[in-house]
């Protein structure tokens, strides 16, 4: 069942560092840290440099160095555009 993912990519200017689904994030804004979940309203924000924390469809963690960029979700996909 993967009624609780959505799509997670995180893409650079010269490659791809993730694209799977996820359940959920936390992400580093500009104002602090924000979490995501599956159905999140379309949102677009500014990322500063910081840990992006993933977790995974088997409910691992993962974490991700940011060097600031883009964060965009809608339509349960999220896109993460750093450097």
């Amino acid at each position: 069942m993967d009624e609780n993912f959505f799509s997670l990519e995180v893409i650079t200017p010269d490659k791809t560092l993730f694209s799977d689904k996820v359940t959920q994030l936390i992400v580093p804004g500009q104002s602090g840290r924000f979490g995501i979940l599956k159905n999140h309203a379309p949102f677009v924000s500014l990322i500063q440099t910081g840990e992006l924390l993933i977790t995974l469809q088997n409910l691992q963690q993962k974490s991700l160095q940011l060097n600031g960029g883009i964060f965009k979700v809608e339509h349960n996909t999220a896109i993460i555009t750093t450097e």
